[in-house]
């Protein structure tokens, strides 16, 4: 009986090390991005946001966490057309935060990684979906910055595809963040 529960612990004890062991990473700086695609094709539409916050976590697996990101503070570079995204599609006194929860992001022997696969859910306009992208971390002494991609579909959210004077965005639009990190003290 006592060899058995031995072997229980120690087989659990594989599972289990790997994330006791994870060190916290604290944001020093972030911002987030989107490229909406106007049909037909022409248009563009930037968003940048910044004040990116959050907490992560660094282990043998790779890093985890949230990353919460200001819907407020976007911005496109026209006053009216930022109105209408804050008010009308992101309502940002409704839904206030978006949050991406990083499942899974494998680091390289070296600690790096350079567009390697994630895998995560994104908490938007009160509507959360599993949502997978590429990221790459690159160590510069004792910072990291971190990019990331991935798309997301705006019906899935529940977001009304926005159209003025006869151009509509598409439905799909392209999502980036940038962070540098530093291990929390």
């Amino acid at each position: 009986m006592l060899k058995s529960n031995v072997l229980k612990i120690s087989v659990l004890s594989l599972f289990v090390a790997p994330y006791l062991s994870a060190s916290p990473l604290k944001i020093l700086s972030g911002s987030a991005s989107f490229i909406a695609t106007g049909k037909p094709g022409f248009l563009k539409i930037n968003g940048t946001g910044p004040d990116i916050r959050g907490s992560l976590d660094q282990g043998p697996k790779g890093i985890t966490g949230d990353i919460i990101v200001p819907m407020e503070k976007f911005v496109t570079g026209i006053d009216l057309r930022d109105e209408h995204m804050k008010e009308k599609y992101f309502e940002v006194k409704k839904y206030p935060e978006a949050t991406l929860k990083i499942i899974s992001f494998e680091l390289d022997g070296s600690g790096q990684a350079k567009e390697k696969p994630f895998k995560g859910t994104l908490r938007f306009h009160g509507i959360e979906k599993a949502v997978t992208g590429t990221a790459t971390l690159a160590n510069d002494g004792a910072k990291q910055n971190i990019e990331a991609t991935f798309s997301l579909t705006l019906s899935d959210y529940k977001i009304d595809i926005p159209t003025y004077a006869g151009v509509k965005v598409a439905d799909t639009v392209v999502v980036d963040a940038k962070l540098q990190t530093e291990a929390a003290k």
